[in-house]
């Protein structure tokens, strides 16, 4: 359990980085689109920050304070680094807010789930999760990206490929 835990960790961290250094790529296109700009650092930082959280908890096990303060600075560092890169003090702070709020929540789900006798199973769970909502996110982000900032707000549909 340890181990799967530790890995798990190690990929979200690898991933948040990976998201960062992509999202830094095309920081540009969406400067002139505030909304966009802040649903993707929302989305994100509470994405990591849960993950991250939920995997320090079942690590640290029984050890609550420590698991949410942990969780809770990652989720502060990944909001805080993903919202400065558009440079907009309100995305900034949507990023760092989201961040804690997914920090704490994943560190009290994997303290909490870190005693059942099939926490191996919920880690494959949160493992599969994880990897299904960063490529739908990443598919989302890249796929639109040029095609959402380039329309006004009233003509843009979420279906459209061009």
């Amino acid at each position: 359990m340890l181990m799967t835990s530790l890995i798990s960790l190690i990929v979200v961290l690898l991933v948040s980085l990976a998201f960062v250094a992509g999202i830094n790529k095309l920081k540009n296109q969406f400067k002139s689109s505030f909304i966009h700009a802040h649903v993707i650092v929302m989305s994100f930082s509470m994405m990591m920050g849960l993950f991250f959280g939920f995997f320090i908890g079942v690590i640290l096990d029984e050890n609550f304070v420590l698991a949410t303060i942990i969780g809770t600075s990652y989720g502060i560092l990944i909001g805080y680094m993903i919202g400065t890169l558009f440079k907009n003090a309100i995305v900034t702070l949507s990023g760092v807010v989201e961040g804690i709020m997914g920090g704490v929540m994943g560190a009290m789900t994997g303290n909490m789930v870190a005693i059942s006798p099939n926490v191996s199973t919920i880690i494959i769970f949160f493992d599969v999760l994880f990897i299904v909502l960063v490529v739908i996110s990443f598919n989302i982000i890249f796929r639109f990206s040029d095609s959402m900032i380039q329309k006004p707000l009233e003509s843009r549909s979420f279906n459209e490929t061009n």
